[in-house]
């Protein structure tokens, strides 16, 4: 058994504990992978079978209250990132390459809260999905949504595990005020109605969530260019081919959504 067992745990010990973050190691969710990755496999059961199934018999739930709530809590934590992540990015970092403080300084340690804070955030984000689920909003549960929810909890557990702080957190301090944004419009759309139906609104959001992921990957791809950066520049297989990839998904997105047929086509 030793022969089987051995070498794995070995391994495993050296990924979770020997390389992980030892700042980080006793945050909650972080210090091992496995209850994270039952609550995504919990949500994905949930969302694509348990949910249906609950549904499957029930009016649609009445959770404009709750929605309420829920997109004013998004709104003012977004922006609360966006604001302390913005005294980061625009007089302490580096934009065209920032190395990971690995210190216990102040300002290391406030990054590292910031980072952990984004994590929680995307987890909370699931909620989305939930919604529509409950809702009878099934055909919202689509496969962007779906993956990109998931990919974004285990990406940011794992920049809280190994690398809270540094070059990569460009992409929490963008998201946020994104969602600062589309939350916005969601909770307008409770409010208001009317503005669901406005393709207008809907259009722009899509444009300026694909605009973020070419940011992403021009921000990424910048360390390459920078030898003694300090950042790990394997990272830039992980994040460019992620974002790009999640362009390439809104992008069909937008063009079945918002273009003519014969664009949509081409796509297929």
């Amino acid at each position: 058994m030793e022969t089987i067992f051995g070498p794995a745990m070995r391994l495993y010990k050296y990924v979770n504990e020997d390389l992980a973050d030892p700042r980080t190691k006793d945050f909650f969710l972080i210090g091992s992978p496995i209850p994270g990755l039952c609550l995504l496999a919990f949500y994905n059961y949930f969302v694509h079978n348990l949910g249906p199934r609950f549904m499957e018999d029930r009016k649609p739930f009445k959770l404009d209250r709750f929605m309420i709530y829920y997109n004013i809590v998004q709104i003012v934590a977004s922006l609360y990132l966006f604001i302390e992540a913005s005294k980061v990015w625009l007089f302490e970092y580096n934009w065209k390459c920032q190395p990971i403080d690995n210190s216990t300084d102040e300002k290391a340690l406030n990054v590292i809260r910031l980072c952990y804070l984004y994590f929680w955030l995307k987890l909370i984000d699931l909620t989305d999905t939930i919604i529509f689920v409950l809702r009878k909003k099934f055909s919202s549960v689509s496969f962007l949504h779906v993956y990109h929810h998931t990919g974004m909890v285990m990406l940011t557990w794992s920049g809280v595990k190994w690398f809270p702080g540094g070059h990569d957190t460009w992409i929490g301090w963008l998201n946020s005020i994104v969602h600062v944004v589309m939350y916005g419009y969601y909770l307008l759309c409770v409010l208001q109605p009317q503005y669901k139906t406005s393709i207008w609104w809907k259009k722009h959001l899509t444009q300026m969530q694909m605009i973020q992921f070419l940011l992403n990957s021009i921000h990424s791809l910048q360390i390459l260019f920078y030898p003694d950066c300090g950042y790990p520049k394997w990272l830039v297989l992980i994040i460019v081919p992620q974002n790009f990839f999640m362009f390439y998904l809104f992008y069909r997105f937008y063009i079945n959504a918002y273009c003519d047929n014969s664009k949509a086509k081409k796509l297929e």
